[in-house]
């Protein structure tokens, strides 16, 4: 499956590529953690990974980010 990545899809999968971490992205965004756990996992169904590191590579793959 693999559906269209917004704006904020795409601000993720650049950040986690360049090594930081989802606590670190929530943090330095002032979002939950929680909040943006979930957002992930909806990344990760758009791009049909099992983790972050796989949705990365599927992105970089893809020319996505």
């Amino acid at each position: 499956m693999s559906l269209p990545l917004d704006t904020r899809d795409t601000a993720i999968l650049k950040r986690l590529a360049a090594g930081q971490s989802l606590k670190g992205i929530a943090r330095d965004d002032n979002l939950n953690a929680c909040t943006l756990k979930l957002h992930a996992r909806i990344l990760r169904l758009k791009l049909g990974a099992r983790t972050s590191t796989e949705a990365v590579a599927i992105a970089l793959r893809r020319n996505l980010i």
